[in-house]
């Protein structure tokens, strides 16, 4: 073959037929071989986090409809929880398929919140009156308490809402003269709320100077150790529920000779005092305590005992037990 001659070859090359040693090539427009499954795939994921989404959506439509006191259900809270696992498992998929996902990670976020309430709502609150009030249960519905009345000037205020007052005795409550016989029960109401509260009474003096001799307790420098016992009894029932805590009053041994005698803090078994805890009836009905004092072998053969409580005008209320018949 000359030089500037073509062959067969090339000839058929020149006209469009292939030659031997040319491959042909698709024409541009042709989809490449296998692109139609890539855009059957891209249209699972998609369907994966909408589902997602409306399941997320409808996790936190149940979670607001359990605010409602009427749909507040057992049922309705595991719905919710339910609802809300399947939202976050198929957003899962759909961003292990596709990758960050505007969809799938809004239905995450949509079903973790729903799901997170949820499961706080389904958590029972702890029973504050079992922790705070010692209560087993709550005790009914809410009691409707009086209004405190402000402490007057000068006067304590935890004091003022722990004091009470002899109801049936009047301001003046009872002389040294005429003091009630021992024993006596007196019905007492609370100081702030004017409420009934509980009784007190007192009863019979006793020496127990033999007894803190026993236990080693130093002798009394008056000569003899006189015990009080103090009983309050008859709680009522809505002036506790209120949170009525008494505020004990302070008392004294007043002997016939008209010498008071004071408190003295001493232990003796068999008779505690009421910083030793008293004696709690293990119904709650009452309590017994001790006011011990040291007197003279004179003052303990005869005298009256007695304390000051508080009216609701703030005056003082003195309050005799005594008596010669012991």
């Amino acid at each position: 073959m000359s030089g500037g001659e073509l062959g067969p070859d090339d000839a058929m090359s020149v006209a469009g037929e292939p030659g031997p040693h040319v491959q042909s090539t698709p024409a541009r427009d042709a989809p490449p071989e296998g692109d139609a499954k890539p855009e059957h795939r891209r249209t699972r994921p998609g369907a994966i986090e909408i589902i997602a989404l409306a399941l997320g959506a409808a996790a936190g439509l149940s979670c607001l409809l359990l605010l409602a006191p009427a749909s507040n259900s057992p049922i309705g809270v595991t719905a919710t929880i339910i609802l809300a696992l399947a939202a976050v498992l198929c957003a899962i998929v759909a961003l292990e398929r596709r990758g960050k996902s505007a969809v799938a990670i809004c239905g995450v976020v949509v079903a973790l919140i729903a799901g997170v309430f949820t499961t706080a709502a389904a958590v029972p609150a702890p029973d504050l009156y079992a922790h705070v009030y010692g209560y087993a249960d709550a005790p009914g519905p809410v009691l409707d308490c009086p209004t405190t009345a402000p402490a007057p000037t000068g006067t304590d205020t935890a004091f003022w809402e722990g004091a009470f007052y002899a109801t049936e005795l009047g301001a003046d409550g009872t002389s040294a003269s005429e003091p009630l016989a021992f024993e006596t029960k007196v019905f007492m109401s609370q100081t702030a709320t004017e409420m009934p509260v509980m009784s007190m009474a007192v009863g019979l003096p006793v020496d127990v100077t033999q007894a803190a001799a026993d236990a080693s307790v130093p002798p009394p420098e008056g000569g003899v150790y006189l015990a009080i016992p103090v009983t309050y009894a008859d709680p009522d029932e809505q002036a506790f529920s209120c949170a009525f805590s008494p505020a004990w009053p302070a008392s004294w041994w007043l002997a016939e000779s008209g010498e008071e005698f004071e408190l003295v803090t001493v232990s003796i078994p068999d008779f505690p005092t009421l910083e030793d805890g008293g004696v709690p009836n293990p119904t709650g009905d009452s309590l017994v305590y001790y006011d011990i004092f040291d007197v003279s072998p004179e003052a303990a053969a005869g005298g009256s005992y007695y304390t000051v409580l508080l009216t609701p005008d703030a005056s003082e209320q003195y309050v005799y037990w005594g008596g010669a018949d012991r």
